[in-house]
């Protein structure tokens, strides 16, 4: 799925379930017009809005969707979800994506919060493989 960012930030979207992100005024660091492939889809405890895993400059991290406009969904066949992560602790609810992100209880946090080196690389050649699979 392939993403374009539209706004970088949340101010005057009126959403109830803002109170789960960043303030309104958090400027996400986006490039707006710039096109962004999801590498997954995660809904946490606290809303029903759904955030994209992509990455700008490297740094893979959660996105709002309401910060895109999707221009192309097609989603990778192999691809994978895990709703009993929600069970497991933390914030998060559901997760969609590439194996390692929704098979490996500890890959989440590694990429995300820890920025462990396999991990990172784990994510870059899944991303990778999708681009040239499904876009290349």
């Amino acid at each position: 799925m392939k993403v374009i960012c539209i706004i970088k930030t949340l101010k005057g979207l009126n959403l109830t379930e803002k109170e789960s992100f960043f303030p309104d005024w958090y400027d996400y660091g986006l490039t707006i017009g710039r096109e962004y492939l999801v590498m997954g889809i995660m809904l946490s405890k606290n809303s029903n809005i759904p955030c994209y895993l992509i990455d700008d400059d490297g740094n893979p991290f959660w996105y709002p969707y309401m910060l895109f406009e999707v221009t192309n969904n097609k989603l990778p066949v192999d691809w994978y979800i895990d709703t009993s992560i929600e069970t497991k602790g933390g914030n998060i609810r559901t997760l969609i994506g590439f194996k390692e992100l929704c098979t490996d209880e500890k890959f989440h946090d590694d990429l995300i919060s820890e920025r462990e080196e396999y991990a990172l690389q784990t994510y870059f050649k899944r991303k990778e493989e999708i681009f040239y699979d499904y876009f290349g």
